[in-house]
């Protein structure tokens, strides 16, 4: 669902931008905004459906552990050893803990499970349209390299003050 409202916010803003330049700058400026927005744009959402899918994995595989405690707790006791201590002895706290932090040792099966997500098939397509774009224009003779890097960051900028204004709605 956020998704596809980021998505529509993207694309209210792309097609906003084109008609007003179109009227009003020149054609080299133009197509560099039209690859730069579409590319960087399909890079971030490339990355937000890949990260949704790896939250949703290890939803289904358990491998997500949620803290219901409290901010102020977590600072005070980051390994929630509180509860423990009333309970047991300082040093089998502390040798149960030694024994937990052996055990949650992340193997190469949980690495390669990890890298599979950075290298997943949406994001190196959009990474291969971002430089795909570039030299296109670099070989028409449109490229302008100001306006192009500066045309990259408009989709970042929307989409952390779209992050920040859904963060103050909840």
């Amino acid at each position: 669902m956020q998704i596809t409202r980021l998505t529509l916010l993207l694309l209210g803003f792309f097609f906003l931008t084109v008609s007003l330049m179109y009227l009003f700058v020149s054609k080299e400026i133009l197509i560099n905004f039209i690859v730069a927005f579409v590319s960087a744009s399909i890079v971030i959402l490339a990355s937000f459906i890949t990260y949704k899918n790896l939250v949703l994995r290890r939803l289904e595989n358990e491998q997500a552990h949620f803290d219901d405690r409290d901010y102020l707790s977590k600072i005070e006791d980051p390994y929630n050893l509180d509860q423990e201590l009333e309970a047991s002895d300082v040093k089998e706290v502390i040798k149960k803990e030694k024994k937990l932090l052996k055990q949650n040792k992340r193997g190469i099966k949980a690495i390669f499970s990890d890298s599979v997500n950075a290298f997943s098939f949406e994001r190196i397509l959009a990474y291969v349209l971002l430089i795909g774009g570039f030299f296109y224009l670099l070989n028409k003779g449109y490229l302008n390299l100001k306006y192009y890097l500066l045309f990259l960051i408009f989709p970042t900028i929307i989409v952390l003050v779209y992050l920040l204004f859904e963060a103050k709605r909840k």
